[in-house]
């Protein structure tokens, strides 16, 4: 920090208050109401899904959001996700207000402290970890100890500086932003590229009129699912709907279960080659299951596919994520919250099997397309990548006075 700039204690600068719950006692008043889900990890405040709820005229007198207030995130978070985030309010117009789970945080003097100066400075600290120190686990959830925060000092350069350093890194983002949604749409072309592709392969293949068979006879062992109650962790490597995607299973992202859990489940303990389906949440998702994943088991919400050699796994995998393929699969869908694929209907589907010399063929091109299309995407990723170390750069540029 530079060393003319005056430093105060958040305390001695703002006041903080204490969010809202639900209306007890009338009369009521309908507002929107700040949650966690609307704030965004760059400080941004997403309002498409803002919740209206009925709260107590009297309560929200004394929590209704001003133009220029901050709101922190004081409890929720997760495993890799602090609490501990800052959105700025910029709303000129309506009645709302910030829930029980965050605090608002309302500049005492704006003549000394831009509160758009503030709130880059808060998410600053925010992305470079120091609020993580403060906080503790819960019940699954993280809380902020807000006492330690309040004690954190902030820098006071004069207002006119303020201004300065907030206008050069509103325009910057800008920029960046732009170059961000330009990557991510560069990202999303790749993968468009990837999936045309594999798309006109089966659309020919169909067009082509090779023979065809329901899934359930091309099977070694009836089409099921895993494990109803998984229970603690244990040492076994344990397979859920949402590990699947992309064609891949996510063994990062992988919990175990007990031995004697998985033991009541033979008839779905893995030994590598199988097919996996994602049955519930992105149901259609597939993949082949690698030798390193031999001894592990699958969640109920999965089906599995043990086919018999008339077709290769690999080849109903690529035809499960071609269009045709999921045409076949959208078609079976039911439920009207969460999408989910019956296994009576999944052991109807017709799937296409030509020659093991064309099956070997379309996998080779598939994978071919999938090598390129990866390229791709992780070169823009890299992009992506850059353009967040830059904008983390600025900011710690900005507050050691360097800007």
């Amino acid at each position: 920090m530079k060393s003319k700039w005056k430093e105060r204690r958040l305390k001695d600068t703002c006041v903080f208050l204490n969010g809202l719950w639900k209306g007890e006692k009338p009369p009521f008043v309908t507002v929107g109401v700040i949650r966690s889900t609307n704030f965004g990890n760059d400080g941004s405040l997403d309002d498409s899904d803002i919740a209206y709820l009925e709260v107590e005229e009297s309560k929200f007198r004394k929590r209704r959001l001003e133009y220029g207030d901050l709101i922190l995130e004081k409890s929720g978070g997760g495993p890799k996700q602090p609490v501990g985030r800052v959105a700025i309010f910029d709303k000129r117009s309506g009645q709302f207000s910030f829930s029980n789970f965050t605090s608002a945080i309302r500049v005492i003097d704006k003549a000394i402290l831009d509160f758009r100066f503030l709130h880059k400075y808060l998410c600053w600290l925010y992305s470079t970890g120091i609020t993580e120190s403060m906080q503790s686990h819960s019940t699954g959830i993280r809380n902020l100890n807000t006492n330690a925060y309040t004690q954190l000092h902030i820098p006071l350069p004069p207002l006119p500086e303020q201004q300065r350093i907030v206008g050069i890194l509103d325009k910057a983002f800008g920029s960046i932003a732009i170059a961000n949604a330009n990557t991510g749409k560069n990202i999303a072309n790749a993968q468009e590229l990837f999936q045309s592709k594999l798309d006109a392969l089966f659309e020919e293949l169909h067009v082509t009129g090779v023979a065809k068979a329901p899934l359930s006879g091309l099977t070694r062992a009836p089409i099921t699912y895993g494990v109803v109650k998984p229970g603690p962790e244990g040492t076994v490597p344990f397979i859920r709907g949402g590990d699947i995607a992309n064609g891949c299973i996510l063994t990062g992202q992988l919990r175990t279960i007990t031995n004697s859990v998985s033991k009541q489940y033979k008839r779905t303990l893995l030994s590598g080659g199988e097919l996996l389906i994602s049955l519930v949440g992105q149901p259609g998702q597939v993949a082949v299951v690698p030798k390193s994943l031999s001894g592990a088991n699958i969640a109920r919400q999965v089906g599995l596919i043990v086919l018999d050699g008339h077709v290769r796994a690999e080849f109903v995998r690529c035809f499960l994520q071609s269009k045709v393929g999921r045409a076949s699969l959208l078609l079976r869908h039911s439920g009207s919250v969460q999408q989910v694929i019956n296994l009576g209907s999944l052991r109807s589907v017709s799937v296409p099997i030509p020659s093991e010399r064309i099956q070997d063929r379309i996998v080779a091109q598939v994978e071919e397309f999938a090598v390129a299309s990866g390229a791709l995407r992780l070169s823009y990723s890299r992009k992506s990548k850059g353009l967040d170390e830059l904008k983390q750069s600025l900011l710690n540029t900005a507050f050691s006075g360097e800007l």
